[in-house]
């Protein structure tokens, strides 16, 4: 099985707080009330992380390579 690592991303919210800056990261700023994980969509459409494909958009690598789903 082949497994990609994706850069989360933080979303500001009016009803965030410091819950992902206190338990995950410490460097982020504001008031965080959404992680996205796992995400092609336009508004936040997650980079792989790691690997000979890191850097690349998630919704450009299934356009590239669909089988991989």
């Amino acid at each position: 099985m082949k497994v990609l690592i994706l850069k989360p991303q933080y979303k500001e919210k009016i009803w965030g707080g410091s819950f992902f800056r206190d338990a995950i990261d410490p460097s982020l700023a504001g008031n965080i009330g959404e992680m996205w994980i796992v995400s092609a969509h336009a508004a936040g459409d997650l980079r792989i992380a790691a690997g000979p494909c890191a850097g690349m958009r998630l919704s450009e690598f299934y356009s590239a390579s669909p089988d991989f789903f």
